[in-house]
């Protein structure tokens, strides 16, 4: 059978090439797409400017032209469709890469999506060559990433060499890339050819960025250099949050190396770079952050302003970054100060000039940390006294003495920093594009009239698809300054840039108009599904305003509006009559909600990460407009959300702010059950938080509003099932294994499946923690099976997790690695942090259940750090009882002693007498060879308490049965105090 290459230039397995033509095109299009493609979708692809009647008719003869081709015979022709389906190497690829089979993926990946053809006449065709290059490319460095994995493992150094120079060859200036190709080399015994590396690279590094290696480059080829062992290992993972970007960083030479100096002396803390809207600022600081990934041992972190109105705003979306979630039980700024207190981190704010009035946080925050240092990007100073500044201006704009000599100044023209990036926006609409001397000479005026401003550049050259290079330049002669200002203390010439906005839009298409009115409504960006479905228009027409640089498509596939733009749109929607864009985006989130509460579906939430801020509006949007139907059905998938990214504190923030809105509106059985929803959801993340009074308090108050509903079985097995958690938090198993049963007698007829398997989800944990094993185990492997089915990864992998600890206690040590594996597998690429965090502690519990103590001490130390950051006090209260234990093992009572105080203190205030009894155990085992009589007494509260578990009871017994009776005893109370007065 026939294969369609198309990694390269288009080619058949039968046939070395294949016409790059229009007529073509089309069908590489639908080959690509290997599914039915709409007509109104190719019209609009191929003439995004014209009427629709006209594009369809362009559409049908360049459909003619593509029949008489003998190897497209397979193309199907319905009236408002097309498909041709035929086996092509990119879907080979895609296929191998959902497999996991990485060598396959490689081998596939012949050359990039098209080669570097492009079609110069179809300027919105050959913008989505470049998205699927791009989103293909993505895939090709994981491949690559993975297997030079797999032949470090099977140390294999030659070969994982080959694979690290074609990833080398993807980004010639990844630092972080070049130093794991040089360990490669090195390992395979290949110096002569590490040094050339390094050597080439550096030469590299000064010719493009005039920058030097890293120090830790420099440490690793000095160590090649001298025959010195290398560690087998990738380079070191590096923190951050840094967004990737689709277009390549133009000039800024000058500046980066200023800044970076600035940023290396250690008085300068504040650095703050301040320039007009459209100068640059945020993506110069994205490039300075980049090269500062190795200086700062925590990490480098971006944090997006734009969108925030307040300093409760800012600690929330800087702790979402940074991982940490807040306890309602301290002040958000006070767990955020003491989080910072030993990290070193680099922190870029973007967008900062409408808060000033919260820049005191920045000095609270380097006043807690001197290894902390804040980068800012604003329209104005802070005016803090630590605050250094740096103004942002346009880029480097041609002499007017090259602008007058036609030949002489050619070469520095092409080379000019302002032209080069009017030249390359350019190249989005006219691919081939090859400036002329002229055309250079007019391109160097319109640098000039703009001052260099990137997103003025950017938005005039967008003009070439409607007006030549010289005819740009004479409209921009005609008074169309481009930096406008509200700020008073900006000159006068630069208060213009809506001119340039409004010059675009006048330019515009009616649909385009439109489209770009409606995307003002995404917050954060969205994806192109989300795009399509609430602008209602063609994917043709968002990639020709992303040739327009009206819209920005970042290397996630995402699509984004800068901020200017997105506020001029925002003004553009409230002036046109499509106000039910609003209305769009709130259905079509509640829906993709809504779908990971059906069994069926198989979506999880966690997809919808990066869109939690597009969930929240559409969420309070829906609730002010009374649509309680479609909240009731996206309930279950917002918690969801919400919770396994360990987002509890914003999760409740979201639903007091539902609840406020819901409490205004006429009582009715419907909102009465939404608002016990919402309640018990709030009650769940108390109880994760430790806050078992205000759970308590939140459960009740669910019930009493489901006491007079009818129908209302689901909401009330819910709720059951929490009461269910608090009694097993308490140690009241029976209790709970009670509130279990009623709950699943409940809402078993009702055959809902996530909810039954979430029910005998927890009735496997009491099993477990009652002793009945055996009982457990079938269980946990069924509701594994069954979350598997839905797609439900995150909770999967807490099946695994609880799975792995039942496995433990049954000595089945490989098997519980195997269950941790799977389960860490299940939620690689997502933020299920808490999901993670459980399952790093399941690890470290192997490590010592193996008597590895050292490494479970090392294990317990880095889950206590990702505990802390989330805000579990459940795992920070295990994790310190381990660490105790751990010192016990290793014979150093001493040391445990702190660890185990710590844990007591904490189990007091979660109100969990399973875990104070846990750690009770370990403090008589600690006390057994020295005080043995105070190790008896201890083990006598333990095995006494009714609320034991059955594990820590075998254990309890085993080593009483160690230690001689002390014939005396002593009350719970007695011994907590006579524990903590331990020094």
């Amino acid at each position: 059978m026939a294969q369609l290459g198309l990694f390269g230039l288009p080619s058949l397995s039968y046939q070395e090439t294949l016409p790059l033509n229009t007529p073509s095109s089309l069908l590489f299009y639908l080959a690509a797409k290997a599914d039915w493609v709409s007509r109104s979708e190719l019209a609009f692809l191929y003439r995004p400017d014209e009427s629709e009647a006209e594009a369809l008719k362009y559409l049908r003869l360049q459909l003619h032209r593509a029949q008489q081709y003998a190897w497209a015979s397979s193309l199907e022709i319905k009236k408002n469709q097309l498909r041709w389906l035929i086996d092509t190497d990119i879907g080979s690829f895609q296929k191998a890469i959902e497999q996991k089979d990485w060598l396959h993926a490689i081998e596939c990946y012949k050359d990039s999506f098209f080669g570097k053809h492009s079609f110069p006449d179809l300027a919105t065709y050959s913008a989505w060559i470049d998205l699927e290059r791009d989103v293909l490319e993505q895939s090709y460095r994981l491949a690559l990433s993975k297997q030079i994995e797999v032949f470090e493992l099977q140390t294999e150094f030659s070969q994982a060499a080959v694979l690290s120079a074609r990833l080398l060859a993807l980004d010639e200036l990844d630092e972080e890339v070049m130093q794991q190709h040089l360990r490669h080399l090195a390992l395979a015994g290949q110096k002569d050819t590490a040094l050339k590396c390094f050597a080439a690279f550096s030469k590299l590094l000064k010719d493009e960025l005039d920058s030097e290696p890293l120090d830790e480059s420099l440490e690793l080829i000095e160590q090649i250099r001298q025959d010195k062992v290398i560690e087998p290992k990738s380079a070191r993972p590096i923190r951050h949050n840094l967004p990737g970007q689709s277009t390549r960083f133009i000039g800024r030479k000058r500046e980066l190396l200023e800044l970076s100096k600035q940023l290396s002396q250690s008085e300068c803390r504040l650095l703050s770079l301040i320039g007009l809207g459209g100068s640059g600022k945020s993506r110069l600081s994205i490039e300075l952050a980049r090269g500062q990934l190795a200086n700062f041992r925590d990490g480098v972190y971006f944090i997006e302003l734009a969108a925030l109105d307040s300093e409760n705003a800012i600690l929330s979306s800087l702790a979402q970054v940074l991982g940490l979630q807040f306890s309602p039980k301290e002040p958000p700024k006070v767990q955020l100060l003491n989080f910072l207190r030993d990290k070193q981190l680099l922190l870029v704010f973007d967008n900062f000039e409408h808060l000033l009035v919260q820049a005191a946080l920045l000095s609270e925050m380097l006043a807690v940390s001197d290894r902390l240092k804040i980068v800012i990007t604003s329209r104005e100073s802070l005016k803090l006294k630590s605050e250094w500044l740096f103004d942002v201006e346009g880029l480097a704009i041609p002499e007017v003495s090259s602008v007058i000599n036609e030949v002489d100044s050619l070469p520095d023209l092409s080379d000019n920093e302002a032209v080069s990036l009017f030249v390359s926006a350019a190249k989005r609409v006219q691919p081939q594009l090859e400036p002329s001397p002229e055309e250079f000479l007019s391109i160097a005026q319109i640098a000039r009239q703009v001052e260099g401003l990137p997103l003025a550049l950017e938005l005039a050259a967008s003009w070439l698809r409607i007006m030549p290079i010289a005819r740009i330049a004479q409209e921009l002669s005609q008074g169309y300054d481009l930096l406008e200002t509200d700020l008073s203390d900006v000159p006068e010439r630069h208060r213009n840039l809506k001119t340039i906005l409004d010059k675009t839009w006048e330019s515009l298409s009616e649909k385009k108009r439109e489209t770009l009115a409606k995307l003002s409504v995404f917050v954060g960006g969205c994806t192109l599904e989300a795009a399509e479905a609430v602008t209602q228009t063609h994917f043709s027409i968002l990639l020709a305003l992303v040739n327009e640089a009206l819209l920005r498509r970042l290397n996630t596939g995402r699509f984004d509006l800068h901020l200017l733009i997105r506020n001029f749109a925002a003004d553009k929607h409230k002036a046109l009559d499509i106000a039910d864009t609003y209305q769009r985006h709130g259905h079509f989130y509640a829906e993709q909600l809504a779908a990971h509460s059906s069994p069926k579906a198989g979506k999880s939430a966690l997809r919808l990460t990066d869109d939690t801020e597009n969930c929240r509006d559409a969420w309070l949007y829906l609730a002010t407009q009374h649509q309680l139907d479609l909240l009731e059905l996206s309930l279950n998938g917002i918690d969801y959300l919400y919770s396994m990214a360990g987002r509890y504190h914003e999760g409740n923030q979201l639903y007091e702010k539902l609840l406020g809105i819901l409490e205004t509106q006429p009582p009715s059985t419907q909102r009465d059950r939404l608002m016990a929803g919402i309640i018990n959801g709030q009650a769940d993340r108390s109880l994760t938080l430790g806050y078992t009074e205000a759970a308590t308090a939140q459960l009740h108050k669910s019930l009493a509003l489901l006491a007079p509903l009818t129908g209302v079985e689901k909401q009330r097995a819910y709720v059951l099932s929490s009461f269910a958690r608090l009694c097993w938090e308490q140690g009241n198993y029976a209790q709970a294994q009670s509130y279990l049963q009623s709950a699943y007698d409940t809402v078993n007829p009702l055959d809902d499946q996530r909810q039954i398997v979430n029910i005998l989800h927890g009735l496997a944990i009491v099993l477990r923690d009652q002793g009945k094993l055996e009982e457990a185990y079938p269980v946990y492997q069924n509701v594994i099976k069954v979350y598997l089915s839905m797609a439900e990864y995150g909770n999967a992998a807490l099946a695994y997790n609880n799975l792995a600890a039942l496995e433990l206690a049954m000595n089945k040590v490989n098997c519980a690695r195997i269950s941790v594996e799977r389960g860490l597998a299940l939620i690689k690429d997502t933020k299920a942090d808490r999901a993670r965090t459980y399952l790093k502690q399941s690890y470290a519990g192997i490590y010592f259940q193996s008597t590895d103590y050292l490494m479970a001490e090392k294990a317990f130390l880095e889950v206590l750090e990702l505990a802390k950051k989330i805000q579990d006090k459940t795992i920070v209260c295990d994790v310190l009882k381990m660490l105790g234990h751990c010192q016990v093992k290793l014979g150093e009572p001493a040391k445990a002693i702190p660890y185990l105080q710590d844990s007591l203190r904490l189990a007091q205030d979660l109100q969990s007498s399973p875990r104070l009894l846990a750690t009770l155990t370990i403090f008589a085992e600690c006390f057994q060879t020295t005080i043995p009589e105070r190790s008896d007494q201890i083990l006598q509260i333990v095995l006494q308490h009714p609320t034991c578990r059955g594990d820590i009871r075998k254990q309890a017994e085993e080593l009483s049965r160690q230690v001689p009776m002390s014939g005396r005893s002593l009350s719970l109370e007695a011994a907590l105090e006579l524990l903590m007065d331990i020094h």
